[in-house]
């Protein structure tokens, strides 16, 4: 841990001009890409299965927005696992410093650990999903597959609704 100045990615966004913009996008594309590169052994079920347990403890504790009824379906409607791979578990653009250097750096790593970096991608990219150039110029920096409509939903509108 050490201090670094800068400010989270959401306010240089907005601070950036429109070319500016582009290019935060792709360099969040590969830190995200260079992250997801520390594979973990293992799929991400496990991590899914604990995340939908603990979604439960929520719901009946009544400590989310999300319901019984969308966790169900959640649970009917799992993507196939892939390999597990170190992720943030909040990757948001608020929990992304860029400090003066120019240099990213991830923020408030408490859910910090082995899962399915679909995850991490659904929360980074929510902010642009209709976006397409933006979009375009952080694929171009995470080179992993990009994700589908359905994986969007499930995680992003799914089982983030619970965290």
């Amino acid at each position: 841990m050490q201090w670094r100045d800068g400010m989270t990615l959401t306010t240089a966004l907005r601070q950036a001009t429109s070319e500016q913009r582009i290019q935060l996008w792709q360099a969040f594309g590969t830190y995200l890409f260079q992250f997801h590169q520390r594979m973990t052994g293992g799929t991400s079920q496990e991590w899914l299965t604990e995340r939908l347990m603990t979604a439960e403890r929520y719901v009946t504790s009544v400590w989310t927005s999300g319901t019984m009824d969308l966790l169900k379906q959640l649970k009917s409607s799992c993507p196939e696992p892939i390999t597990a791979s170190w992720i943030h578990g909040d990757c948001t653009t608020d929990n992304l410093l860029v400090a003066t250097d120019g240099k990213l750096s991830f923020v408030d790593v408490g859910a910090m650990r082995p899962g399915d970096r679909r995850y991490d991608i659904a929360l980074a990219i929510s902010p642009i999903i209709n976006d397409p150039v933006s979009l375009d110029a952080f694929y171009e920096g995470y080179r992993f597959e990009r994700l589908t409509t359905r994986e969007f939903d499930y995680y992003k509108h799914g089982l983030y609704s619970f965290f």
